[in-house]
């Protein structure tokens, strides 16, 4: 990378070099900008799922692989990047014990919808707008239904809004189940203002269209909770909206509270993956192509418990399921996980379960299940260098700073060596690398004479270079 291809300005290179250097771990914007050997990957993942398969209403699940500071993240960075330049929902998870944890799906359901993230654009298949209800076509039926449809209804006067704008969100966070709502009714205010409705008129027609996006969803609950939650938006019922939200967002229940709207149970664990199936199925009806699931473990499996763990391979073993019996459709989920130990095992779940992971994805077997980091095509020593010149172009930028090329690429060189060394060591030898080469770009800026060889490689590797 040139000085020119780097295209961010000052702060956020010096923001990119600051998160890498002292965590190894990539931020969240600009992590592309020193994004190598993941292409192959990915454009198998473009070409064969996101612009085809999963488009079309096909749903798909792959298992990441790849050591604490490996580049796990990273790749589902590259991922989730990839799904919003396709137009697709986003949700990134961190999974741990005490945050999201596996074995309790309630949980990781709110996690997914509560980090839902729009496409760049606000791109979409379809028109955000539909015209009317299918002939013969009705919600899903029951009681609750009925319920469903009348719970609101004594609310709706009021003095309506004449348009919504995208930036009602108090937080202005572009990310969460709340901005899409907020979004998604401005989008369909703008348009039918378009038309030239307005008054009661409009406010009549916003609400039909979320009766419409909620069409045939399996959960009730979560069908009239997206309606109610319009009602409250259109209405400026600020209290009313934050308690729906509460029961979309899976983070509380208060019975005669949200009774009131016609919610009569929590989403527990009995309810986690219906609620998903509706979630998936909603963003499908409001226009998106679908939604794209990225579950990172943030720490070691064997910390729970062996009924925990039990729990957590047969949720998974189940969403993997979902996935194959097109449940979840326009849904491609991503699992990462440092190692496969967790799912060894002689017990019936861990036999179920590890014949639904046996295939390896890769260029020619695009089905296959597995996606190992470490089989990128490309010498991981190759690997490391070419992200250390990628660092040192950033890190120009960050401190308006320069090097001799020559100095850059030997650092590279040496520190790829010498961190490479250390692959079976603690640490992931990709994060040791990357911390060290930050180091030594700031040893090349204050001491530009320094003497690169083998003993100052494994010096600076050791943090013992002044």
């Amino acid at each position: 990378m040139t000085e020119s291809q780097f295209s961010y300005d000052a702060p956020t290179a010096r923001q990119i070099i600051e998160t890498v250097g002292s965590h190894g771990i990539p931020p969240r914007l600009g992590f592309e900008t020193f994004t190598v050997g993941l292409d192959p990957y990915l454009t198998v993942i473009d070409q064969d799922y996101l612009s085809s398969f999963i488009r079309d209403g096909g749903a798909s699940f792959k298992l990441v692989i790849g050591a604490y500071g490996g580049g796990k993240t990273h790749f589902l960075y590259s991922v989730n990047n990839l799904a919003s330049g396709r137009g697709f929902v986003a949700s990134y998870v961190t999974l741990s014990h005490e945050e999201n944890p596996f074995h309790q799906m309630e949980r990781v359901y709110s996690a997914v919808i509560r980090g839902l993230q729009l496409p760049s654009g606000g791109k979409k298949n379809t028109p955000a707008t539909r015209q009317s209800t299918a002939p013969g076509e009705s919600e899903a039926g029951g009681g609750e239904s009925k319920q469903t449809e009348t719970s609101g209804e004594h609310r709706r006067p009021g003095r309506p809004r004449k348009t919504i704008s995208p930036d009602t969100s108090r937080s202005g966070e572009n990310s969460g189940l709340d901005h899409l709502l907020r979004r998604q009714v401005a989008q369909w205010s703008e348009q039918l203002v378009a038309k030239g409705l307005s008054g009661a008129e409009l406010q009549e027609a916003i609400l039909e269209q979320a009766v419409l996006s909620t069409t045939d969803l399996e959960s009730l609950g979560f069908a009239t909770a997206i309606k109610e939650a319009v009602a409250a938006l259109l209405m400026n019922r600020d209290p009313d909206y934050q308690v729906i939200l509460q029961w979309l967002l899976a983070i509380g229940y208060e019975r005669n509270i949200h009774r009131q709207f016609g919610l009569l149970y929590p989403v527990d664990r009995s309810q986690a993956l219906t609620s998903l199936r509706s979630l998936t199925k909603w963003i499908r009806q409001l226009g998106y192509p679908g939604l794209v699931i990225l579950f990172d473990e943030a720490e070691q499996i064997p910390s729970l418990s062996g009924k925990q763990r039990d729990i957590m391979l047969s949720n998974l073993r189940e969403l993997i399921d979902e996935c194959g019996h097109g449940s979840l459709r326009g849904t491609m989920i991503f699992y990462a996980v440092p190692d496969e130990t967790a799912f060894e095992g002689r017990t019936n779940v861990y036999e179920a379960l590890k014949q639904r992971l046996s295939t390896i994805f890769d260029f020619l077997n695009p089905t296959g299940v597995r996606i190992r980091l470490e089989d990128l095509g490309i010498h991981p020593k190759l690997l490391l260098e070419q992200i250390g010149v990628k660092l040192a172009a950033i890190y120009r930028t960050a401190y308006a700073t320069s090097f001799h090329d020559e100095d850059v690429h030997k650092a590279a060189k040496l520190l790829a060596e010498a961190a490479y060394d250390q692959r079976f060591g603690d640490v992931g030898y990709k994060r040791l690398f990357v911390q060290t080469m930050v180091r030594a770009l700031h040893t090349l800026r204050i001491k530009p004479d320094t003497q690169l060889d083998q003993t100052w490689a494994k010096s600076i590797m050791q943090g013992t270079v002044g």
